[in-house]
């Protein structure tokens, strides 16, 4: 198109002609924003592929809900505009957006470096192999704007005449009294926020984080803001200078506190601190609004005389007149006990773990912190293990006792489970009584092979069966089942004789299976599939075309995993051809484990700049209206291929090689057809 010659140069700028790849870009770019004056830059940037400053968010999820198509509905190549169907038929389009290829080899006899590392339990905390789960929200910004409005934002008149209340008067014949102008909120010209993140708190701060940074939003330069980072210590902090006493507080200050007040507070020195600093306050005339993640029976009177307090938990504030404390704090600690049982199966307890299991069970939200506090727990900000065995095996002896339910204790335990490093995981279902995944399993075999095949340094060796020998004392003797003899099998095999001692009960050593020491698995390939509210994994041939609603291929070698993360948490499961798994409602991703790489899918809506989206044989697409032309963009995988010409190639020009192979580690749409400068 270089060499036509045009009869009149017209007068619009992307007729203009233009030097280079990256000029012609930023033309369709200014082009696109003048067609499409609603779309912003950043989207219009992410549609060609151009940088945006500043950068642009992460659209893993589209936030517009415009519709899709049914995902296996025939299509040709030439695709006109979409139909949507009903909005009780949707169902979420998948789509494979990240490719992470692991560097080690899928199988191998050599003992994984990160485990090697592994520190032993009674020395300190394992590494972590996965991401943390937040926990649930007590109440969103959303929940508490009402509460907000109501606290601070005092009506004032107007200059306009209220005409609802007019009508209500007329209707109902009662005369009006004054003149009835219409009201508006008027928020305090300073409001002081002091975040209470003392160490007890550390299970609500992730929620006073999150009400913080809404606040900020909104007052903006009206905020002051004092951190509390121990109140027994009398240690705050203002505008990054440390303080030893809590700041000046001008006359008639409007306060929101975000914290317990030093309820929570076992040693009881910091609910001291905080009536003194009441009483001063209050001499100051100050108004001091307490939202306080404490149960309403745990508040006391005398915080009462100088804080109006009121409880967030379960989303929604509720303010309820102080109470004796003296038998409600004994019922808390009674709750924390059942609830320490209750998790007694799990190695590690997580802050989500607990909020999550204490809902379940019923608790007020005063048990979180009371948890965090125990003597028999020691741990973080995040992450909570048992300090000692003799605790663990004092809280599983209750379990035992009281005849809790195994299954509904699994149920509160197994969506955390993918955040614990995989020598966790087997050590948890030791004693709850579950069988390995495939994963599980293969990494247990995989030791097995390293120590019969005498590959382990000494250090190894000593750190594999330290390892193991906890396993044999957390889980006891009455749980050694069928894959569980793997382990003690282990060890038995690589100890010395003169070392063995005495097999436990239920360990027959008949039943060590024959690929001890044989070579590792054949790899198998399994390809995903879309069918409307599931997902397939069948068998396959990687070499074939690729069929409609396909996701990815991939090749395993015994054990894999997928793991669903919706609104509700992770629900993990093994990947086996075969399988046919519901997508849960408030899907956010999934993802795909392999030994040789990590797939991540996301869940794709129509995008704001796009007139539909919908599935055929060939992938995703969208389509674009742009100056009443309909142009469609498909979605590229990540994934290899090939660039360059091959130096045979009849015809070739020399800026056509090296050949070389080129990765994509995320995916990206791209034009399903070129388009001319002028569109």
């Amino acid at each position: 198109m270089k060499n036509m010659e045009r009869d009149e140069p017209a007068p619009h700028p992307a007729h203009r002609p233009v030097q280079g790849e990256t000029a012609a870009e930023l033309r369709l770019f200014q082009v696109l924003k003048s067609a499409v004056p609603e779309a912003h830059p950043e989207e219009l940037a992410a549609l060609l592929g151009l940088g945006f400053h500043p950068a642009p968010r992460r659209r893993e999820i589209s936030s517009a809900d415009l519709g899709i198509t049914p995902p296996d509905s025939p299509r040709e190549n030439t695709v006109s505009a979409t139909g949507y169907p009903p909005k009780e038929k949707r169902e979420p389009f998948l789509r494979l957006s990240r490719v992470t290829n692991k560097q080690t080899p899928p199988e191998s006899d050599a003992l994984p470096d990160w485990y090697a590392k592994t520190q032993s339990f009674p020395n300190g905390f394992e590494s972590r192999k996965g991401e943390f789960i937040d926990p649930e929200p007590l109440i969103t910004w959303e929940q508490f704007w009402p509460t907000l409005h109501r606290l601070f934002g005092d009506k004032k008149p107007t200059r306009r005449l209220d005409h609802r209340r007019i009508i209500r008067r007329a209707v109902q014949r009662r005369p009006l009294t004054e003149i009835p102008w219409q009201q508006k909120p008027r928020w305090p010209e300073e409001l002081v926020l002091v975040l209470d993140f003392s160490p007890h708190l550390s299970p609500f701060f992730a929620d006073f984080h999150r009400l913080a940074q809404a606040l900020m939003r909104w007052f903006r330069q009206r905020l002051r803001l004092i951190i509390c980072r121990d109140a027994s210590q009398r240690h705050f902090r203002e505008r990054g200078r440390r303080l030893s006493a809590f700041p000046p507080i001008p006359q008639n200050a409007e306060i929101l506190y975000l914290g317990d007040l030093g309820l929570l507070d076992r040693r009881g020195i910091a609910q001291g601190v905080w009536l003194e600093i009441g009483s001063r306050l209050q001499k100051r005339q100050a108004r001091i609004e307490a939202l306080v993640p404490v149960a309403p029976e745990d508040w006391t009177p005398e915080l009462a005389r100088y804080y109006r307090l009121r409880g967030i938990d379960r989303h929604r504030v509720l303010a309820v007149a102080a109470v004796d404390a003296s038998t409600a704090r004994q019922t808390s600690e009674e709750d924390t006990e059942k609830l320490l049982t209750w998790l007694s199966p799990a190695i590690e307890l997580t802050l989500a773990l607990v909020r999550r299991a204490r809902l379940e069970l019923g608790f007020s939200v005063s048990v979180e912190s009371l948890v965090a506090q125990h003597p028999a727990l020691k741990g973080n900000a995040r992450v909570f293990q048992w300090r000692s065995p003799a605790y663990h095996r004092y809280y599983r002896e209750q379990f035992r006792q009281q005849r809790l339910s195994r299954k509904r204790a699994w149920a509160l335990i197994q969506p955390f489970e993918t955040t614990m490093p995989i020598e966790l995981q087997i050590e948890q279902r030791q004693w709850i009584g579950r069988p390995f995944t495939p994963s599980q399993r293969g990494f247990v075999r995989r030791l097995i092979r390293s120590a019969h095949a005498e590959v382990l340094q000494q250090q190894e060796r000593a750190v594999l069966f330290e390892w193991i020998e906890r396993i044999a004392e957390r889980a006891g003797e009455e749980h050694w089942q069928a894959d569980m003899q793997l382990l003690f099998q282990l060890h038995w095999l690589c100890q010395p004789p003169e070392r063995r001692g005495r097999l436990p009960p239920g360990v027959d050593l008949s039943t060590t299976p024959d690929w001890i020491g044989g070579k590792p698995t054949e790899p198998k390939n399994l390809v995903l599939r879309q069918q409307g509210r599931h997902l397939l994994v069948t068998g396959g041939d990687l070499t074939q075309r690729p069929e409609g609603g396909e996701l990815l291929r991939c090749q395993t070698h015994g054990h894999g995993q997928i793991q669903l993360r919706a609104s509700e948490g992770v629900v993990s499961q093994d990947l086996a051809e075969g399988q046919r798994i519901e997508l849960p409602r408030g899907l956010q991703s999934i993802r795909v484990q392999t030994p040789g790489a990590d797939f991540e899918l996301s869940v794709q809506t129509c995008p704001p700049w796009a007139s539909g989206i919908g599935r055929d044989r060939h992938g995703l697409f969208v389509e674009v209206q742009v100056n009443g032309v309909g142009f469609v963009l498909r979605w590229i995988p990540p994934g290899e291929f090939q660039m360059g010409s091959p130096e045979d190639e009849p015809g070739r020009y020399d800026d056509e090689g090296p050949r070389h192979r080129v990765r994509f580690a995320q995916g990206f749409w791209l034009a399903e057809t070129a388009c001319t400068q002028a569109l």
